[in-house]
């Protein structure tokens, strides 16, 4: 478990970068970048492979660490709230013996994808305009409806 923690902060911990001069600043590199997020990702999935429940409530405690002044509270929202639900997700579903570690790593490598494109999706339609979200109670599950100010 010491170990999971330890590449939780590595992972999560977040870089300084000194401001460069403007004559400085160079095209970014977006295959470095996506392949970068990618091997994160597989990183992730690897140690839910290993050990999901243990994985999961790391996670799951450690999801309110990812908030950021830089997206708008509704992003933070979501990102937090994604983060917890995978995190859930492989403490309570995946846990189970009937899972394969193969399973189990196919399953949150789809699931960060998802929760990377919920974040994406939520700044991308929410950022600073006025949204509000809520979830209500449906007969047999529950309805998230998002009301929207153009």
């Amino acid at each position: 478990m010491r170990k999971y923690l330890i590449l939780f902060l590595f992972i999560f911990s977040m870089p300084s970068w000194a401001e460069e001069s403007p004559q400085d600043k160079k095209e970014p590199n977006y295959l470095a970048g996506f392949l970068l997020v990618e091997g994160l990702f597989a990183l992730n999935s690897y140690m839910a492979s290993e050990s999901p429940e243990g994985y999961g409530a790391l996670l799951t405690l450690l999801s309110p660490l990812g908030v950021s002044s830089n997206v708008s509270d509704t992003t933070n929202y979501v990102g937090i709230g994604g983060a917890m639900t995978l995190g859930l997700y492989n403490a309570v579903e995946l846990k189970d013996e009937s899972y394969s570690k193969s399973e189990i790593f196919k399953k949150n490598m789809v699931g960060w994808h998802l929760f990377t494109a919920s974040i994406w999706l939520s700044e991308k339609f929410t950022g600073d305009k006025e949204t509000v979200a809520y979830i209500a109670p449906l007969n047999d599950g529950t309805v998230l409806a998002i009301n929207h100010r153009f």
